[in-house]
């Protein structure tokens, strides 16, 4: 597993928790909260997803600001995968409104599956080609109603129920404290 920070100076490859994810990498069971800004590939859990990598169980939250290939979840992915994983928030492009998702704001090849963004969040009508399924609203997001419009992630042992928007089950554990 490769798992690297972006690159300094360049600004690209910025994500909330890593920069590029590669070579057969796996984030999981993981989250950021917080702003992020670059230039090209700005995501809110991951800058770059490339090479066979996977990020699975995650969630990302804050505003995003680039000027291409900005995502939601992940800036960049390319033969790689994306699943049971959601993302909220605002999300700026400066440059290219189809280089911008809920999740993935540019993906070549592999598949993003199971995962939802917060369409009444991001404050921009986003493609939803990248992304499966389309955004959500707010209230189908969070509370009770996650079970039913995000069916895809398994709120039996790795996800729960809040008052707002889903947790990872291992966050609300008290026997972590």
């Amino acid at each position: 597993m490769r798992v690297t920070p972006g690159e300094a100076g360049s600004l690209i490859e910025h994500g909330g928790l890593v920069g590029r994810n590669t070579h057969g990498g796996l984030v999981t069971s993981s989250f950021a909260t917080g702003n992020v800004t670059g230039r090209d590939a700005v995501g809110g859990l991951v800058g770059s997803n490339h090479a066979g990598a996977t990020i699975t169980n995650t969630f990302a939250s804050g505003h995003l600001y680039g000027n291409t290939q900005v995502g939601g979840l992940v800036g960049t992915s390319t033969n790689s995968t994306v699943s049971q994983s959601f993302a909220v928030g605002t999300i700026d492009h400066a440059v290219s409104p189809s280089n911008a998702g809920g999740i993935v704001g540019n993906r070549t090849g592999g598949t993003v599956s199971h995962s939802y963004w917060d369409a009444t969040q991001t404050q921009n009508a986003l493609p939803s080609a990248k992304d499966s399924p389309a955004g959500l609203k707010t209230a189908q997001m969070t509370g009770d109603n996650s079970t039913q419009h995000m069916s895809g992630l398994n709120f039996e042992t790795v996800w729960t129920t809040t008052d707002g928007y889903p947790m990872l089950r291992w966050l609300t554990d008290s026997s972590h404290d």
